[in-house]
C-alpha cells in the first residue's frame, strides 16, 4: 500500500475523494474507484469499474493504468 500512497502523492489533480490515512497505510478503495472511473481509468477489458470498494483484480489493472499515467507525466516535467 505504501507504493498506492506514493504514486497518489505525486498527481496534484487528485479528487479529494481520495484520502490516504497514515494508520496502517489505508487508502479509500471506493473514492479511488469513483475517481478512476470519472477520468477514464478502466480495467483490463477497458471497462468501467463497479464501484464497490473492493481491491480485485479489476481495480488493480486500473490502478496499474493509473500509475502508469502518473509515471509518463512526472517523465515529462
Amino acid at each position: 500500500m505504501k507504493i498506492i500512497e506514493s504514486n497518489l502523492k505525486f498527481n496534484k489533480k487528485l479528487d479529494k475523494s481520495i484520502h490516504a490515512k497514515n494508520d496502517r497505510n489505508h487508502v479509500d478503495i471506493f473514492g479511488l474507484q469513483k475517481y478512476m472511473n470519472r477520468n477514464g481509468f478502466t480495467d483490463y477489458e477497458n471497462k468501467r469499474l463497479v464501484e464497490d470498494g473492493i481491491l480485485g483484480k479489476r481495480t488493480q489493472s486500473a490502478f496499474e493504468k493509473l500509475c502508469r499515467y502518473i509515471k509518463d507525466e512526472n517523465i515529462k516535467r
